[in-house]
């Protein structure tokens, strides 16, 4: 509400607090097991999970009111109940990230709080991927990796690397060569949106 504003006969105004928040601030105020409904994904960076190879997976934790959750120390476990990661964390508005190489015969779950979320089903071929920031550049680093099973199919075969943002995209052509199950390349920070 502005003063010039009062001067109109109309009240359309409302009032309504806001909380602003500061990524630099790691300090954590909710306390684990405070909220019993839970909203927990796990996403796979490339989409899905690929066995034999590193597997980079994200975290999203929300509250029955829709704000992220921090916690400290997530699982992962495999079917047998043996733990594989048991330091995983999230951030005040509830994002994180685990790498781990996934076997196709097996099941595996994280566990947040005493609620077991299983993972997405393991794939025999495909690709993974995983991104990374340069902090000082603001430049990503992306990289591609796919197993034994797959390489026949794609060796030699271009691929195209998306990114989106309102309504526009980007593309950028790769290919794996015989015996290199790996990409690695950089996306300029210019080259983003």
């Amino acid at each position: 509400h502005t003063p010039s504003m009062n001067a109109l006969n109309e009240d359309e105004s409302f009032v309504l607090p806001i909380h602003i928040i500061n990524p630099e601030d790691n300090e954590t105020t909710i306390a684990e097991g405070s909220h019993k409904a839970l909203d927990i994904q796990v996403l796979p960076e490339g989409g899905h999970l690929v066995s034999g190879i590193s597997n980079t997976c994200g975290i999203k934790i929300l509250n029955a009111d829709g704000k992220g959750m921090p916690f400290r120390s997530i699982q992962l476990k495999d079917q047998n109940g043996n733990t594989l990661i048991s330091n995983v964390k999230t951030n005040h508005l509830g994002m994180g990230k685990f790498s781990f190489i996934p076997s196709s015969n097996k099941k595996y779950s994280i566990v947040v709080d005493q609620q077991i979320v299983p993972l997405p089903h393991i794939k025999e071929k495909g690709i993974a991927m995983s991104s990374n920031t340069n902090f000082n550049t603001g430049d990503i680093q992306v990289q591609l990796e796919t197993n034994n099973n797959s390489m026949a199919q794609l060796v030699d075969s271009e691929l195209t690397v998306l990114i989106h943002k309102d309504g526009q995209s980007k593309g950028y052509t790769v290919s794996f060569e015989e015996n290199f199950s790996q990409i690695t390349f950089n996306i300029p920070n210019k080259q983003l949106y």
